[in-house]
């Protein structure tokens, strides 16, 4: 399958040599070696290539080609690089330049009307190309064919193999003449790639077409643009909330309409929230909510000073971006200090209630937990908070993670128990009898999972149409594993599916979202023989029945110096067929040549995830934190640093564009973090 993308400019920026790169052989037959960085630029022409597979035609006659002397008769097939294929495929995002010679072996001048090389199977357009000799690494200029050659004269061009997938690769080679009769020469050209030692090919993704790849970013480094959450509406306009940089205290929330343009962008300054000390810097994937026009959006404000930080609760119209209503909450409204946990993590909306949670803790009466607060939807009016304290230990670092309402008076609250013991991490809790007044929320089980390291937790959730709790699982520690779960509603029983094979330092789910029935989940793989450096992103889609992998797939770039960059899932939204993910593009410290890649299909083989499920609901206390409340300079003189402005983007040197056009000439640079947001498209 060709994925939409502009991949024309893959070869666009430099590969750089990653593994076991190939010689391409210069007019005296010694080899030039392929794998020094450069920052030419390649070029294709529409003249000499085409990506319509063609069959290859012979007709006999004078013209012969030939490789370093050896004859590839017409009719035959040529494998590079030299003949001899066994010499080592070439690595993906890797190039190889075998120069080849048109001969003239008759006595007669031939007149050359047209050389084409044509793509074959699923080969897409710059994994073969033809260039002039004159060509450096990393370098294709186009190959001009002469109008004629004289009896016994050749004419010398580079064969440029840039593989893009692991296994053969094919092409046809045709060149029309004329010797008083039309004649052609043909020939079919074939490769191998691969990634790694191919142990875990690369193959295209096959389960969907990426319709565009973009990037919001800065012009330098210096701004690393830090992920947070995405929402669709039913119109295709895109909403994201993002951190200015990874230490920033500073948020944006854009709209970007269903047409590609940016619609609005809003800065909300010493604002913030972390998903945790070991999240890279992120903002929650559930921190931003749509319902009924609306965005819904949570966090943390700072005074400025530093002294003291709220809670940051906000509802804008998703037409203009304005502020329908933004309100400050405390655990405590008689002491704002800054030693209480305010922090604000994720949002839901439903049509009258609006409930965000977090990490929650007054010093003063020494409780802390996972916070479960209800807000006025049309007014925004704190209706009432409360606490979940987990085995009834008010632990240092209780959090919740992520808050889901499925109606009815039903919420579901996900997150981290901090209590000491064995049960110390993912924790997820059901309520009910929730409404308006709070005076009958009950908690209807907790359940607990134990064997992870301390500190992992549920860091997303969402609920399909049946009801069902899906969760994302994030594992800490040295060796993490990509891990989604399923509770059932009624008695919080879980199965779940880990991907990506071997755990790994780079291996992290990061969220997960229901459309229906199907279930989708974002994270970053640290696969053996891709890029276990740095991590690839991964998508996947599950069966909502069993979590089953219905498929998952890879974002991968390569791994050389001058082309490996982290990828990362962060945000999932739908819109019919349409898939939108969002996520971030780091660049290595030498790497500020190419922002994106392909898309492939995961070669590793999902393993069911069958986690120890604790009850706790007898252990678990649910509290009201009567001292709580809205806060503001009227009542209690808090004066909250930050205000919701209108964000000047392309003044502020930030670029909306084609992940094709950013590199080492269009504002590239190493060790750079942007915003990615890929447009995936189902069958």
């Amino acid at each position: 399958m060709i994925l939409g993308i502009l991949f024309s400019a893959l070869t666009a920026c430099t590969s750089g040599g990653n593994g076991n790169n190939l010689d391409a052989t210069d007019a005296t037959g010694t080899d030039a070696t392929t794998d020094d960085a450069t920052t030419d630029d390649v070029t294709t022409t529409d003249v000499t290539t085409t990506d319509t597979a063609e069959d290859v035609v012979v007709t006999p006659g004078a013209l012969t080609m030939t490789h370093s002397g050896t004859d590839v008769p017409a009719g035959s097939s040529y494998s590079l690089p030299d003949f001899n294929p066994s010499q080592g495929a070439v690595a993906i995002y890797s190039e190889q330049k075998d120069r080849m010679a048109l001969n003239n072996t008759g006595d007669s001048t031939l007149t050359l009307t047209s050389i084409v090389l044509a793509d074959l199977g699923d080969v897409l357009p710059d994994e073969f190309q033809l260039c002039d000799t004159s060509s450096g690494v990393n370098q294709c200029i186009p190959y001009v064919l002469p109008g004629s050659l004289d009896a016994g004269a050749g004419t010398e061009f580079f064969i440029h193999f840039y593989p893009l997938r692991s296994d053969l690769r094919e092409a046809s080679l045709t060149v029309a003449y004329n010797d008083g009769t039309a004649k052609t020469y043909g020939a079919t050209i074939r490769g191998y790639g691969r990634i790694g030692s191919d142990a875990n090919p690369a193959f295209f993704f096959s389960s969907g077409t990426e319709l565009s790849h973009k990037l919001w970013g800065g012009y330098t480094g210096s701004a690393d643009e830090a992920p947070g959450a995405l929402e669709a509406d039913a119109d295709g306009n895109l909403y994201f909330v993002h951190r200015m940089a990874l230490s920033s205290d500073t948020a944006t929330i854009t709209r970007i309409n269903a047409d590609g343009t940016v619609g609005w962008s809003k800065q909300y300054s010493e604002f913030s929230t972390r998903e945790t000390a070991d999240d890279g810097g992120y903002m929650p994937p559930d921190s931003m909510d749509l319902e009924g026009g609306y965005l819904y959006v949570t966090g943390r404000g700072n005074n400025g000073a530093l002294t003291t930080h709220v809670g940051v609760i906000m509802k804008l119209d998703i037409a203009t971006g304005d502020a329908a209503w933004i309100k400050y909450w405390s655990p405590n409204t008689t002491r704002l200090q800054y030693t209480d946990a305010r922090n604000l993590m994720a949002i839901d909306a439903e049509s009258s209630m609006v409930f965000v949670t977090g990490h929650i803790a007054d010093y003063d009466s020494g409780n802390q937990g996972l916070g479960v607060l209800a807000f006025d939807a049309a007014t925004g009016n704190n209706l009432w908070s409360k606490l979940i304290v987990p085995q009834g230990v008010t632990g240092t670092a209780h959090r919740g993670h992520s808050i889901r309402s499925a109606g009815n008076g039903v919420l579901f609250v996900a997150g981290l128990d901090y209590s000491a013991g064995s049960l110390d991490g993912p924790y997820l809790a059901k309520l009910s009898g929730v409404d308006a007044s709070g005076t009958n929320v009950v908690v209807d089980w907790a359940e607990a999972i134990g064997g992870e390291v301390t500190g992992s937790n549920f860091n997303s959730m969402d609920l399909d149409s049946n009801g069902d709790v899906f969760l994302s699982l994030g594992i800490t520690g040295p060796s993490r594993h990509i891990t989604f779960v399923k509770a059932k509603s009624s008695d919080g029983s879980m199965v779940g599916t880990t991907l990506g094979g071997a755990t790994n330092s780079w291996s992290t789910s990061f969220v997960v979202r229901a459309v229906g029935t199907d279930i989708y989940g974002g994270a970053r793989a640290g696969i053996s023989g891709w890029d276990s450096q740095k991590g690839d992103a991964l998508l996947a889609k599950f069966s909502a029945v069993d979590m089953s992998t219905t498929w998952s797939a890879l974002y991968y770039t390569g791994t050389g110096p001058n082309e490996v960059c982290a990828h990362s899932v962060h945000g999932i939204a739908a819109n019919g067929n349409n898939l939108y993910v969002m996520g971030q593009v780091y660049t290595g410290n030498s790497n500020y040549y190419r922002y994106y890649g392909l898309w492939y299909d995961d070669p590793m083989a999902p393993a069911a995830y069958e986690p120890t499920v604790n009850n706790t609901t007898s252990t678990t206390v649910l509290m009201d934190l009567a001292a709580s409340g809205e806060v503001n300079s009227t009542t209690n003189g808090f004066m909250h640093a930050g205000a919701l402005t209108t964000y000047d983007w392309q003044a502020a040197g930030v670029e909306w564009q084609d992940a094709t056009a950013k590199n080492e000439t269009t504002n590239g640079a190493a060790t750079d973090g942007d915003l990615f947001i890929s447009t995936i498209t189902q069958p």
